[in-house]
């Protein structure tokens, strides 16, 4: 019995002292090396490594891969810009669209989702075509800033047109095409949250006239009513757009568990002073523990 329990006890202690080894978690041992610090644009820069490393992962510096921005979900300071073209012709001298921000649209296309939505009318923002316009006339217009509502978690786009029945003349026609919307940081870089028109997710919705609603195309947004028609409000309206949302930075991983660390090239094709980091990292279903390596490298024109 007495042997029973301390072969009982022997293998007890091996267990924990396995658990005990099973739970530390080495740093990794790593270091980088480059023939030097400052390259030519399209120059191939060489990183070589040594140490003993289970994960790696590369962050070249360059737009949307720093290191710094890898949690970054949010524009700091955001500037966004919506411009379109629109063109207004065949109809009277009074303009008879308007542009609005809408901050709190439960998404519902009828009456009520429409009339309940808070509706900021930003028309004097934009130039639009003057009444009554010429076909073939488009009119740019301009850079619509949209920084005071960033402040709101999501914002929809929408464009009105109202008419009234005429029993001589056209009620008009519009359309809206090359519409993109982009928000900028402080260094003004560019984050697309609209690349083109087609990204809106429009849909339409109308008040009046049903005969004569907003024809929706990639290309375009377009409405037009004829002579002799009933009057007609109609809406067209975007997805909720996020006016600050952006990715965080990604980076490359160079090397996981099973695999070999081996040297590894990158091909910088901007000049710029780029901060290139390196993440090394060892880990168990107990821990982690990581070891960062910078570089300062220095990209030049051509000559």
């Amino acid at each position: 019995m007495k042997k029973i329990v301390l072969l009982f006890q022997v293998v007890v202690g091996f267990f924990f002292l396995s658990c005990e080894n099973a739970i530390v978690v080495n740093s990794p041992t790593f270091d980088v090396h480059v023939d030097k610090l400052v390259y030519k644009v399209k120059d191939t820069v060489r990183f070589s490594f040594s140490g003993d490393v289970e994960y790696l992962m590369f962050y070249s510096g360059e737009r949307g891969a720093e290191y710094e921005h890898r949690l970054r979900t949010k524009v700091e300071n955001a500037k966004p810009i919506l411009k379109f073209e629109n063109e207004f012709k065949y109809g009277p001298i009074e303009r008879r669209f308007k542009l609005f921000v809408l901050t709190d649209f439960s998404g519902i296309m009828d009456a009520d989702g429409i009339n309940n939505a808070t509706k900021h009318d930003i028309s004097d923002r934009v130039n639009f075509s003057p009444p009554p316009g010429k076909s073939g006339v488009w009119f740019d217009s301009g850079d619509i800033d949209l920084s005071d509502f960033v402040k709101y978690r999501q914002v929809n786009l929408a464009f009105q047109f109202v008419t009234e029945e005429m029993g001589v003349g056209n009620q008009g026609t519009l359309t809206i095409q090359n519409l993109s919307l982009t928000t900028y940081d402080e260094k003004q870089n560019a984050y697309p949250v609209l690349r083109e028109l087609s990204d809106g997710g429009w849909l339409a919705y109308s008040f009046l006239g049903p005969n004569r609603v907003w024809r929706i195309r990639p290309q375009d947004l377009y409405i037009g009513v004829n002579p002799k028609e009933p009057a007609n409000d109609d809406w067209v309206i975007t997805k909720a757009l996020d006016l600050s949302s952006i990715l965080p930075d990604k980076g490359v991983p160079l090397k996981r568990l099973t695999s070999q660390l081996e040297d590894y090239k990158h091909v910088f094709t901007k000049a710029g002073e780029y901060v290139v980091t390196f993440v090394a990292k060892n880990e168990n279903v107990y821990g982690e523990k990581e070891v960062l390596k910078k570089l300062n490298i220095t990209i030049k024109e051509e000559l």
